[in-house]
């Protein structure tokens, strides 16, 4: 029979059965404390002047152990488990002080009282254990079922009494008459033994969910089971034997007793043991408890169901245990005990009785509850029956409407297919055709033009068109491509007869020519029959002067322009897929040349595109490669001689109160005599296979391509490392519009400047005013999550194209760098000096610095220097140089303003 009781397994709740590291010591240090004692009690070894005393304390730093385990197991548990094993600890601890107690007074004193202040510790021990045993979670009973499980308790645990008192209370009672304490005593012991007992069996029969964990064996949990089991029963053997032997003449310590005692703390000891988990590591639920069970994702509830000790004891354990009373007093016959024999007899009676008529009333109303049912399931199966029947004839009644429906249905999908297709070839947002048809259209066309005939593809794309969306929204500007749309139709249905050839720019009758939209704001038309090329530009013309009429956007006129590009079939191509791929190549140049214009496709434009596709496929593969050289390789100061890859170059900013230019025009006949105030850093690329590209060439196909994003983030890294290398210096670098409109710029910088470690007063970031224009909240914005950083914010090319006073009253700008195209007309346009002094004035009235960007002469930089701007930047004063040049220059020393 296996002893598994609930209580046992959920003690081991919150713990993973795998031994920990200290395990194996505390292992070791009981089988050590308990070998001493039994040893002794085996041999009788020592001095014969020294039996009492190793007879009292040899197995007293058992308990002690044990009880410090036991508290370590209290510890390692979490919920009810904790608190039960620290009561469970206190029982080793109230032996140990007590048997502490008694070999004191025994040994030292040389007296044994009966009773004494130890026999009230002794007596704690069971009363702890038990409170321990009770408070081990256990799984819900109904109430019936908890009912018959106190009955079977109760009969087992009268059958005990019953024969406890034959066979020992009498005993204890003639040995102790007179003396009322001490048989009060004698008989708390057994009494208390058989409340352990009681709880014992209680928590056994318990119903038990059994589960499945991978990290719990069954065997780990049974072993633990198994060893509380045989402490509990070790106590009683050694109470029930202290009880049957003290007190009469004959009695000496040492005696089978203490090896029961010392064998119930080691059980205690290794039962505590058994599963600690690691030190340090995170506690698994094994098995947790029945309301626990349902978020528990380690443990598996495989079935439910009762105990094999339940089972046993629930069939033969009221039989069993009258049947010993019975025997009991058949064998007392003649005796004057067998009153009381008689009395435990007839109360275990009443008992199993009663336990029998429960379970009668029980099966009585479980044969109504099934009866009930049966009825039910009968009825609901009648009822069910009439439902489908007429469930059937309404399907009967139905199946004409069905049919109906199904060719209503059937014609609906096939106009749906219609529509489909339709959608599928047109344009969902102006009806017009989309490209797929266009080009199958456009192949007919092709097919059937005349002899000696043109053919014109034009691809148009409105200029400005993303402002519009931006600043009216998307639903305005959807609204205006329908307009497009409408204008564009309007001027092409022109009267029926066919243009003649060199007649103009006239357009033939619907079918004759194309229009469709491919996406965005992009357009695509066709034009058949043309006699010369000049008419493809005429047609050109009237389309680019319909659209610059004024458009109606959110109740304002919006005025647009357009960029054409135009293909003609036979002279370009004679494939339509191929002639729009041409038209568009050409409207690229168009927008490239300025917007708002025309161009004719030439076979140069496609070696052009081709070089821009090289261009931009080997910068993405200088980016995906890594193939990013430091500058440190290179100390001549020449472009043309710097290693392949990309690298930072750095020109120096100079402040005009500290420097000092010695020499007379050529910028290489000047010394430098003082460091740099900073430095912008410039981006360069010399490829393996193209050679030294401009920024000018690649900076635009990156921005085309995507790959600005990345390059300005390498730039950005780049130029925070190179400042870790220079403490206290300032590197400014160029912002593009596509990387700072990103959500997460401005972590980034963060997270660049963190990586290595700069403070962000070390670096300056250059924006243009174009960026400003476009959004000038978000820019605010960013520019003031960049400013508590610490990062300076340059206004770049300041002077041109978008100079407004609002932008520099708005935004949190630190430094103001006056174009050079600006700065080099300042000998040559009247006035201009005195626009840079009015520049000048106003950024300090507001406290931003001023940079002359483009020095080249001694009198440019004389006049600067006259008109307030604090720093200076130019081939003048200094090229683009690598890094190495750079840190030469820092390491020069500081001088103060000449006189």
């Amino acid at each position: 029979m296996k002893l598994s009781p609930p209580y046992l397994a959920w003690a081991q709740s919150d713990l993973s059965l795998r031994p920990y590291g200290l395990s194996r010591w505390w292992l070791s240090a009981l089988v050590l404390l308990t070998t001493i004692p039994l040893s002794w009690l085996a041999l009788r070894w020592g001095p014969p002047s020294w039996q009492l005393a190793l007879a009292d304390t040899l197995y007293i730093p058992v308990f002690l152990e044990v009880a410090l385990v036991c508290g370590m197991r209290a510890r390692h548990s979490r919920g009810r488990a904790r608190l039960a094993w620290g009561w469970v600890a206190l029982g080793p601890l109230c032996f140990g002080l007590g048997q502490s107690y008694w070999a004191f007074i025994e040994v030292w004193q040389a007296r044994s009282p009966f009773p004494s202040a130890a026999d009230g510790l002794f007596l704690l021990q069971p009363v702890v254990m038990g409170i321990g045993l009770l408070i081990f979670p256990r799984s819900v009973l109904s109430r019936s079922e908890a009912l018959k499980r106190w009955l079977d308790v109760g009969i087992v645990i009268g059958a005990v009494l019953t024969l406890a008192w034959f066979s020992l209370g009498q005993h204890i009672v003639r040995t102790w008459q007179g003396q009322p304490v001490a048989m009060l005593v004698s008989l708390a012991y057994p009494v208390f033994d058989v409340w352990l007992l009681t709880i014992l069996l209680w928590n056994a029969l318990h119903l038990r969910e059994r589960r499945q964990s991978r990290s719990v064996p069954h065997t780990e949990l049974r072993s633990t089971d198994v060893l509380l089991t045989c402490s509990v029963l070790s106590a009683v053997l050694a109470d029930v034997g202290f009880a049957l032997t003290y007190g009469l003449p004959n009695y000496q310590v040492g005696n089978l007793s203490d090896l029961f005692w010392t064998l119930s703390a080691s059980f205690l000891g290794l039962a505590a043991l058994v599963g600690r988990p690691e030190t340090g590591r995170t506690a698994v639920l094994a098995l947790p408890a029945p309301a626990e069970a349902a978020g528990s994702v380690q443990a598996t509830v495989r079935h439910s169901q009762h105990s094999l000790l339940s089972r046993q004891l629930g069939v033969y354990g009221p039989y069993l245990a009258l049947g010993s009373c019975y025997l009991m007093l058949f064998l007392s016959l003649g005796r004057k005990e067998h009153l009381s024999l008689l009395l435990g007899a007839s109360l275990v009676t009443v008992l199993v009785v009663l336990r029998q008529m429960i379970g009668q009333l029980e099966n009585e109303r479980l044969t109504f509850n099934l009866q009930t049912l049966s009825h039910g399931l009968e009825g609901r199966v009648q009822d069910r029956t009439a439902e489908l029947e007429a469930a059937g004839r309404v399907l009967r009644d139905l199946t004409g409407e069905l049919d109906a429906r199904v060719m209503e249905r059937t014609a609906q999908l096939e106009a749906s297919q219609a529509q489909l297709a339709y959608q599928t070839r047109h344009d969902a947002l102006t009806g017009l055709p989309n490209r797929s048809l266009f080009e199958e259209v456009l192949n007919r066309t092709l097919q059937e033009r005349g002899e000696g005939l043109l053919t014109a593809v034009l691809y148009l794309n409105l200029d400005g068109f993303k402002a519009v969306n931006d600043h009216f929204g998307h639903a305005v500007g959807d609204e205006l491509l329908r307009d497009l749309a409408r204008r564009l139709q309007a001027l092409l249905r022109s009267p029926e007869d066919h243009v003649q050839p060199g007649a103009g720019p006239e357009i033939a009758g619907p079918g004759r020519w194309s229009l469709a939209r491919c996406g965005g704001d992009e357009f695509v038309l066709a034009f058949p029959d043309l006699a010369c090329p000049e008419d493809a530009e005429s047609c050109a013309r009237r389309i680019a002067a319909a659209i610059g009429n004024d458009f109606l956007a959110g109740g304002q006129k919006v005025a647009l322009t357009a960029s054409i590009g135009v293909s003609l079939a036979p002279t370009d191509a004679v494939q339509s897929a191929e002639l729009i791929r041409q038209a568009d190549m050409a409207m690229s140049q168009a927008k490239a040349g300025g917007k708002n214009t025309l161009r004719f496709y030439a076979p140069q434009m496609n070696r052009a595109a081709q070089a821009r596709s090289t261009l931009g496929r080997r910068l993405r593969l200088a980016l995906e490669t890594q193939e990013l050289v430091s500058t440190m390789g290179n100390t001549s100061g020449s472009e043309h001689t710097r290693p392949t890859g990309l690298s930072l170059w750095y020109q120096p900013q100079y402040s005009l109160q500290q420097y000092r230019f010695q020499g007379k025009t050529l910028p290489e006949a000047g010394t430098f005599t003082c460091p740099p105030s900073g430095f912008e850093a410039l981006l360069r690329w010399t490829d393996a296979e193209l050679g030294v590209i401009s920024p000018s060439v690649f900076i635009p196909v990156a921005e085309d391509t995507g790959l600005i994003v990345p390059l300005g983030q390498w730039v950005l890294e780049q130029a925070c490392a190179q400042l870790r290398q220079w403490p206290g210096s300032r590197v400014a670098v160029n912002v593009a519009a596509a990387q700072f409109e990103r959500p997460e710029f401005v972590q980034e910088v963060r997270a660049a400047l963190e990586r290595n470690g700069v403070p962000g007063a070390c670096l300056e970031l250059e924006l243009t005013e174009r960026q400003v224009v476009d959004d000038p909240d978000g820019t605010a914005r960013k520019m003031r999550e960049l400013r508590e950083l610490g990062v300076q914010i340059a206004l770049d090319d300041f002077g041109v194209g978008y100079s407004s006073l609002s932008h520099l009253l708005k935004l949190p700008v630190s430094v103001l760098k006056v174009d050079r195209l600006f700065v080099q007309g300042l000998h040559e346009v009247a006035g201009a000096p005195r626009v840079l002094q009015a520049i000048v004035a106003l950024a300090h009235a507001l406290d931003i610095r001023v940079v002359a960007e483009g020095v080249e002469t001694e009198a440019q930089l004389g006049t600067v220097r006259e008109l307030g701007c604090d720093l200076v930047q130019g081939f003048l004063t200094g090229r683009p140089i690598e890094s190495r040049e750079a840190g030469a220059l820092l390491r020069l020393p500081a001088v103060r303003q000449s006189p």
